[in-house]
């Protein structure tokens, strides 16, 4: 299982002839594009999409040197000219291009990091890139980015004011650096971690340091596959997982090739039970995870091929080799980006990391790595790519996809909208929108956003707050396109179209592939509007994105004087068909509040959001009372929003009165109340 493919498929994939004379053409005009005489592009892949433009991936360099997130994607049409490029490279570099340390100094300086905790498995390598560095500043002004205002971990979490249409990146600096890369081997935990380290090669400064995580017919009993065929291949007296269709190899990592857990004797594979523990499993025990992770890369595969007319994750046959019992009791999986392989641990029970959506999951990290290449501070949206994927997997085995050979992904129902072997739910993530700060978290906890958006396109967003879909950003609901429809713009968008490698380049590119594949439409439409559902982007003009608010009369300090709301707005033209009338009032001070609303029907949700002001947030308390005093719904006390959610049994005219209880808030503390009641 060479390490050397996955290099050998990008080399394949830089001298597509298709490709050439888009990468000539583009170094002819860099000086008109604003780029410098030595600066140059190299083609890194092109694809003729569906309908049959060209989309070109161009690699900056200057001087030679890559430059990292440097890209240029160019659009030729059917008729041969150009739609505008997506251009992602760095103007002005004026760094100097010649190292003071040399590449062996750069090793030395990168063994020497804290980050650096095990030995070299092998040699490390070290090229010379340049790494551009970005600072966060407002849109308008220049400013700084203020502190985000709002706990963005807590249940129906308030967005926080500043959008991504407010920041902006400016470029602080450029460096050049040596880039060492290699694989590290803790013998005592039996694991390998691929580490990358950016040296100043001026200076010697260490400016970042990160993991880079990331034909015969046999049948088998796998623990979620029982009893299913996949291709295998004979090799003298025994049978190898091996499929010459689809060019990929599994084995288990614990056994040499040639030993009976790889090499079967009667081409049966697995028992289908839980991984019972390297002393005491047999052969077929060890076999079971084989089982489903071949069979899930199969599905993967033809996933790829048949939906998206891709021939595996680079369209041109790439082997990404399933590597299963990866080190010991591991609860992980990865995909090893320098030999382009996955590997699958034990799990807790001996089964969860085989489930179908994690070898998606994995293998979609296959996929990026040959196409979009997220990688470094874009590593959250790696993630939420996978997780995509994954589902897509998911469905397309669910839904028969794959024993139909179909060409459609499946539909929203086909999947629990969960990741399996992590337990991340996707529809409503502990992040449910971006912030400033957003990517300075743990890969995984960054993406939950980014996945949670193309969750709302596909399936929509409720109106309703007690949702577990209910985004702030549009009250009213969102419609969804299918899980089909929204997997073509999504994949679309990441081969061809995102040049940016943050959450507004991706809603850029989903918008671009939205209005390329269905024009001015409702998937068009609908793509706007699930990004502004997670605080990205402008949301489309014809989506209602207020509740007209209403103001707080003094006085209503108990329930004789309680303020009557009355029972709420209609649903304007737009919403979704099953939006409730919305009350929104913004109320505030240090003595309590009384409110009181008419029921038409049985469910009402009230949402307390105390919010963020001079001296930090204050801490309210919600009270829900029936029309006889009597309490019936409590909420806090606390400084995030609080949510009672009541339905009654039976319909029927009746009112409630809501009590806003200060518990630690001065005169000037505020708040915002909010209603849903069922017409």
């Amino acid at each position: 299982m060479d390490p050397t493919a996955r290099e050998a498929a990008r080399a394949r994939a830089a001298t597509n002839p298709l490709g050439l004379p888009i990468r000539d053409d583009i170094n002819r005009d860099r000086l008109r594009l604003g780029y410098s005489s030595d600066d140059r592009f190299e083609l890194l892949r092109v694809h003729r999409d569906e309908l049959g433009w060209l989309h070109a991936h161009l690699q900056q360099t200057f001087f030679g040197i890559p430059v990292e997130g440097g890209e240029l994607i160019a659009h030729e049409r059917r008729d041969g000219t150009y739609a505008p490029h997506d251009d992602g490279g760095v103007h002005g570099i004026s760094t100097s291009p010649t190292p003071r340390i040399t590449a062996a100094d750069a090793i030395s300086i990168a063994e020497r990091d804290p980050s650096h905790t095990s030995g070299w498995a092998d040699p490390p390598s070290a090229t010379l890139a340049w790494l551009p560095v970005y600072e966060a500043r407002l849109a308008r002004g220049g400013g700084p980015v203020p502190p985000v205002s709002y706990d963005q971990d807590v249940p129906n979490a308030m967005v926080d004011p500043i959008g991504s249409d407010d920041v902006g990146s400016t470029l602080a600096h450029v460096h050049l650096v040596w880039r060492v890369i290699g694989a590290e081997h803790d013998a005592r935990a039996d694991a390998w971690t691929v580490r990358t380290f950016a040296v100043d090669a001026h200076d010697g400064t260490v400016i970042e340091a990160r993991d880079l995580a990331d034909p015969v017919v046999g049948s088998g009993q796998g623990f979620w596959n029982p009893s299913v065929q996949f291709e295998t291949m004979a090799d003298g007296s025994c049978w190898r997982m091996e499929d010459g269709s689809r060019k990929f190899r599994t084995e288990t990592e614990d056994f040499g090739s040639d030993e009976p857990v790889n090499c079967d004797q009667n081409n049966q594979w697995g028992d289908g039970q839980p991984f019972a523990g390297d002393n005491v499993a047999s052969t077929a025990n060890w076999q079971t995870a084989m089982v489903d992770g071949h069979f899930g890369a199969t599905v993967y595969w033809d996933l790829l091929s048949n939906v998206f007319g891709f021939q595996g994750p680079d369209d041109d046959y790439y082997s990404v080799n399933v590597f299963m019992h990866h080190g010991t009791e591991v609860d992980n999986a990865f995909y090893h980006s320098m030999s382009g392989n996955v590997s699958f641990g034990d799990g807790t029970d001996g089964a969860n990391r085989t489930v179908i959506d994690c070898l998606g999951h994995e293998l979609g990290h296959a996929w990026n790595d040959h196409n979009i290449g997220y990688d470094g501070d874009a590593d959250a949206l790696n993630e939420s790519l996978a997780d995509v994927f994954g589902e897509w997997t998911e469905a397309y085995l669910v839904s028969n996809g794959f024993a139909n050979s179909a060409s459609t992904v499946g539909a929203v129902g086909d999947v629990n909208w969960v990741n399996d072997c992590s337990g991340r739910g996707m529809i409503n993530p502990r992040r449910r929108y971006w912030f400033s700060s957003i990517l300075d978290y743990e890969a995984h906890s960054a993406s939950r956003p980014a996945t949670r958006a193309f969750t709302m396109l596909a399936r929509g967003a409720s109106p309703w707050m007690r949702d577990p879909s209910y985004s702030r950003k549009t009250p009213w609901g969102l419609t969804g396109i299918g899980l089909h429809s929204a997997a073509r713009v999504f994949f679309t968008a990441h081969r061809d179209w995102i040049d940016d490698h943050d959450y507004a380049g991706v809603r850029t590119g989903m918008v671009k592939a939205a209005n390329h594949l269905f024009g001015n439409s409702a998937e068009l439409r609908a793509t706007r509007n699930a990004y502004h559902a997670i605080n990205v982007g402008a949301a489309d003009p014809t989506l209602p994105i207020t509740v007209s608010p209403t103001a707080e009369v003094e006085p209503n300090d108990g329930i004789s004087t309680a303020q009557y709301l009355g029972i709420g707005a209609l649903a304007p033209a737009g919403a979704v068909a099953s939006a409730p009338r919305k009350i929104n009032l913004i109320g505030g001070g240090n003595t309590a509040d009384y409110y009181r609303v008419s029921l038409r029907r049985r469910i009402v949700t009230v949402n307390l959001t105390p919010l963020f002001g001079i001296g930090g947030t204050p801490t309210f308390s919600l009270l829900v009372f029936d029309a006889n005093g009597q309490m019936i719904g409590l909420s806090g006390p606390s400084t995030n929003p609080m949510l009672v959610d009541l339905a009654y049994p039976t319909a029927g005219a009746r009112e409630i009165f809501i009590r806003v209880l200060p518990v630690s808030a001065p005169s000037t503390a505020m708040y915002q109340l909010e209603i849903d009641l069922d017409n």
